[in-house]
C-alpha cells in the first residue's frame, strides 16, 4: 500500500484497475500489484459491489457494474480529451511561438479538436476540420499505432494524392515511414500538404496505454531548416497524458 492511502484510495484505485483489466485477472493478481493485502482488496470489492460498481464474472474476476456503466454511459471522450489538453497546449503554443494542434482519428481522417497559436502567421487549418492522415504529421502518428490490418486496409487506398511536390503517395514508402515513427517517437512531415509548412507530431497516451492523440507543432519556413522541438513536444504529450490518468502533471 501507498504511505499515506486512504480507504477512498484503495477502492478508487483497485476500481479502476478492475475496470481496465475487464475480468481479464483474479483479485489475487490485482491485490498483489497495487500492494494490498487480500483481506483489504476482499473488503473493497464488497463495498464496491454494493454500490452497482462491479459485478461478479468468474471466480474472484469482476467486470464493470451496472452503476458504472449508467454512470460512463453518455460521457465524451474527445471532449474530456480537449479539455484537459488545452490548457498545456496553448502554453506550448505561447512559448514556442508557434502553432499547436492537437488531433484524433475520425473515420479515416485526422480531426482536429485543438488549434492554439502563437503567432500571427495565419494558417488555414481549423477546430472541427480534416485533414488527410497520409501526408500530415500528425496522421502519420496516429496511423502508426493504428491495429495492424486498419493500417493495411488505409494504405491500400493508395497510390495517394500529391498535395505539393514533396508529397510522399506511395504505400510502401507509407508503411515503412509508419513502422519508423514508434521507434523514433515522432513523425514528421515536410512541405506535404503545404510548400512552405512542416510540421512535427508525437503521440498522447491514454491511462491504459494506448495512443488517444497526435500532438504537432507546426512551422512556416522561408529556406531556413525548420526547428523540431521533440523534447518539448514530449513533454507536453506526457502532461496531457498524466492529467488524463488523473496524477499530478
Amino acid at each position: 500500500m501507498r504511505e499515506g492511502d486512504t480507504a477512498i484510495d484503495r477502492a478508487l484505485r483497485l476500481l479502476a484497475a478492475l475496470v481496465r483489466d475487464g475480468g481479464a485477472h483474479g483479485l489475487s493478481w490485482h491485490a498483489e500489484r497495487l500492494g494490498l493485502p487480500l483481506s483489504t482488496a476482499y473488503r473493497l470489492v464488497a463495498h464496491l459491489r454494493a454500490h452497482g460498481l462491479i459485478a461478479p464474472g468468474k471466480r474472484g474476476h469482476y467486470w464493470p457494474g451496472a452503476a458504472f456503466s449508467e454512470l460512463a454511459h453518455g460521457l465524451d471522450p474527445v471532449g474530456t480529451l480537449t479539455g484537459i489538453a488545452r490548457p498545456f497546449v496553448r502554453r506550448l503554443a505561447r512559448r514556442r511561438k508557434a502553432i499547436v494542434h492537437l488531433g484524433v482519428w475520425e473515420g479515416d481522417m485526422v480531426a482536429y479538436v485543438i488549434k492554439e497559436s502563437g503567432s500571427d502567421v495565419p494558417l488555414f487549418t481549423r477546430e472541427g476540420g480534416q485533414q488527410e492522415g497520409y501526408c500530415s504529421a500528425v496522421g502519420r502518428v496516429l496511423l502508426a499505432y493504428r491495429p495492424e490490418e486498419e493500417r493495411e486496409a488505409y494504405l491500400a487506398a493508395g497510390p495517394f494524392v500529391a498535395l505539393t511536390p514533396h508529397t510522399m503517395t506511395e504505400p510502401e514508402a507509407l508503411r515503412t515511414l509508419l513502422t519508423e515513427v514508434p521507434e523514433r517517437g515522432y513523425a514528421v512531415d515536410d512541405r506535404e500538404i503545404v510548400d512552405n509548412l512542416v510540421c512535427v507530431a508525437v503521440p498522447v497516451f491514454g491511462p491504459g496505454g494506448a495512443v488517444v492523440a497526435a500532438l504537432s507543432l507546426s512551422t512556416v519556413v522561408d529556406g531556413a531548416p525548420a526547428p523540431r522541438p521533440i523534447e518539448a513536444l514530449q513533454a507536453c504529450a506526457r502532461s496531457i497524458g498524466s492529467k488524463l490518468a488523473g496524477e499530478k502533471a
